[in-house]
This record gives structure tokens, sequence and C-alpha cells, in this order.
């Protein structure tokens, strides 16, 4: 019992590292400017009890199990070296950050242990003694914590460990009731720090909360200040000399493949592709629905989603449309809710249809294409011009073709794969 009461000791004292190295991930970042006690409070109380959470884990794994078959050396030699280890990955994931906004992932690793790692990367000398000196603090510290648990051992009370743990249950606590709540109501400076703390994911329960009849009330921001988002770089300029503004009417397709784009398969589109102006060079900045069309929108890369989306941003391209009196019209196929377009979209058009009746995702294909003809001689007759945005989305789904489509031979050999 005295090993693992040690243990337990070291455990808390490398929590309180732990927490303390994520706390710096919000040095120098823009997100530490515009939180609020708020989200002060979410990120402090986030970063002991995500650091709690994962030297739990390790204390099950590399020390009691020892512990308790009485395996002392093995159980201190392991504890402490995944500590260490963990520590230092934690150190060296917040270097990344700092340089590229997201955390340690696959694609660095590969870059960084690839064969052609110094060809990407170019380091000075003085970098890597810094970084080994850092490294080699933070195994000091975390070898020097064993020392330091046991000198406390010796005037460490029972009531001191029924404190620590009812401090680290109620960060976790704390920390997730505010993003329960933050998450629900779209609270930014909650909702911009959980980016900060690596592979962190609290709680959220906001479908629930609708589910029971809670009203979702999303907060209002200060959509001028941008936040941690310098958006647009400069100010926009139109052409105030056009007499009348065109009309302008996007086709998105989901998961569409371009090989379909044939006078054969699809000769409407085919034809219309071949009287108007036809972009074949067009780069995508996503290979997935949410971050495709969230860049056609805004011209952004994906990795500016999360900021994005807690600054409430909307794209100039909607804003200006608006500013210049357009008819906004959305004729979505799946949900405009999730992923949430209708709020990183189109905000602030107002009366904006989100969503489509039909059974499935071919039903409300063929409804949203007979809602946009029927509209389309009132969109035109109006004094007005109009932006008309239908997203076609069954070629994302299964694949269900009509009888008279079936039986086409054009159309078979697609049918049965």
């Amino acid at each position: 019992m005295k090993l693992i009461k040690q243990g337990f000791i070291y455990y808390v004292l490398a929590t309180i590292l732990g927490g303390l190295l994520l706390l710096f991930y919000i040095q120098g970042d823009s997100v530490a400017s515009s939180l609020d006690a708020t989200g002060w409070l979410f990120f402090i109380t986030s970063c002991f009890s995500h650091a709690a959470i994962l030297l739990l884990a390790l204390w099950l794994v590399f020390f009691l199990p020892w512990a308790l078959l009485k395996l002392r050396r093995l159980a201190i030699t392991l504890f402490v070296t995944a500590t260490s280890l963990l520590m230092m990955t934690g150190f060296i994931n917040m270097q990344v950050y700092k340089i590229y906004r997201f955390h340690l992932n696959g694609f660095i690793l590969n870059m960084l242990t690839g064969p052609a790692a110094g060809d990407i990367f170019d380091f000075s000398w003085q970098l890597y003694a810094t970084e080994g000196l850092m490294l080699a603090v933070i195994v000091a510290l975390c070898i020097g914590g064993w020392w330091l648990s046991g000198r406390m051992f010796q005037y460490w009370q029972k009531r001191y460990t029924v404190i620590s743990i009812l401090s680290l249950v109620g960060t976790l606590l704390i920390a997730n009731a505010i993003h329960v709540y933050g998450s629900f109501v779209f609270k930014p400076t909650v909702l911009k720090c959980v980016k900060l703390v690596p592979y962190y994911f609290p709680l959220s329960t906001s479908d629930l909360l609708e589910d029971m009849g809670f009203e979702r009330n999303v907060m209002q921001v200060d959509e001028t200040t941008g936040g941690d988002l310098v958006y647009p770089l400069h100010p926009i300029k139109t052409d105030q000399t056009l007499s009348r503004r065109p009309n302008i009417l996007i086709i998105l397709i989901d998961s569409w493949s371009r090989r379909a784009l044939t006078e054969e398969c699809m000769p409407n589109l085919w034809q219309l592709a071949h009287e108007e102006q036809w972009y074949q060079n067009h780069v995508s900045c996503g290979n997935g629905t949410s971050y495709s069309v969230f860049g056609m929108f805004t011209g952004l890369q994906p990795s500016y989603w999360t900021a994005w989306d807690t600054n409430r941003t909307s794209p100039v391209l909607v804003d200006e449309l608006l500013k210049q009196r357009y008819n906004v019209r959305t004729y979505p196929s799946a949900s405009l809710v999730d992923p949430p377009f209708a709020r990183m979209l189109f905000g602030h058009v107002p009366n904006l249809r989100i969503r489509t009746a039909g059974n499935t995702s071919y039903d409300r294909d063929m409804n949203i294409k007979e809602d946009l003809i029927c509209d389309l001689p009132t969109l035109k007759d109006d004094n007005k011009p109009f932006f008309a945005f239908i997203f076609f989305a069954h070629f994302h789904l299964s694949f269900l073709f009509g009888e008279k489509l079936r039986s086409e031979e054009r159309f078979s050999r697609n049918a049965e794969t």
C-alpha cells in the first residue's frame, strides 16, 4: 500500500505538471485576447482535467497492476518512463501547433520520420540544442517528481487524497458542464478553447437538450471584431456601373463524377456546359462535402473551419449578394443543419430553406428540381436579381434509380453496381 500511495502522489504531481504544460498552448495565440471569464475557466479546468484523464490511464496500465504484484522497480520505471514520454510528446506537439495551428497527426509524423525528412525540414543546430535542453528539463522534472513524491509521502494525510480526488473530479465536471452550455448556445469563447487542447473531446449534449424541449438560443457575438480570423483581408470593391446585376444559379451535385458529364448520360448539362463557360481546371479545397462547399463559398482552406464557425463569420459572397439586394434562395436535398451550412454560410439570409420533404434522397432531389423550375419564372420576373443554390445529394447516398432509368441500357450497368 505504501507504493500505491506514493504512486498516487506522483500521479497528482504529474497531473499538475501536465496541466501547466497544456496551459502554455495558449501563449502567443490570438484566442487569449478574446476570452472572457467563462472562457478562461473552461480552458484552465480543461487543461488539468484532460491531463488527469491521460495520466490516470497511464497509472492504471503501467503502475497499479505491477504495484499490486509488488514489483516495485518495474512499476516505478514503467510509470515514470510513460509519464516522461507523454510530457515530451505534449511539448513537441505544442511546437507543432504554434507553427501549423493543428496537432500532431499521421501526416506530420510521416514527414518527420520519412526518408525525405531532411529535405522538408531544415532546422539549425541552435534549435536542436534548445529543444533538446527543454526535453531534458521535462524528463528531469518527471524523474524528480518521483523523488518529491517520496519526500511528501511522510507528510501526506488521508484528507489530502480526498481533496486531490475531489479537485480533479471537480475540474472534469466544471469543464464538461461549461462545454455543454457553450456548445448548446455556440459561445465562441468556449468553443475556441477546444482546439487548443490536443486530442480533447469534451461532453456535448446539444441534440439531447433539444429533444428534451430546451430552446436553443444562439448567443449573439460582435461580428465586427472577427476574433482570431481576419476575413476578408481587404475591403471588397464592386463594380457600381452595372445597370443590371446578373442572376446566379449554382447547381451542386454531391459526390458526382466528372466522367458522367457526357452527351449520352447528361445531355442537358452537356449542352449547357458547351453553351456557357466551362471551368475544367477547378481545384477543390477538400475531398469531402463539408470542406468542399466551405471552400467554394469562402475561398478558405479547411483549416479555418473551426475559427470560422466559432467567430460566426459570414461569407463575403453571400453578404455582398444581400447588400446588392439579391433574392437568395436555397434548395437543399440534404439538410443544411448538418453539416452546418445554414449557420456557417447562410446565417444572414432571412427565411432560409434548410430542408426538403421526401422519404428518400431520390425523392428529395426530384422535389428540389421541381421547386426550382416552378420558382424560376417568378424569380426572373422579379425586379431584383436572384441567387439560387440547388444542392443534389442522391449520388452521395444509395443509388435508387426509377424504373424508367433502370430500363435504359446506358444506366443498367451503374444500377447493378
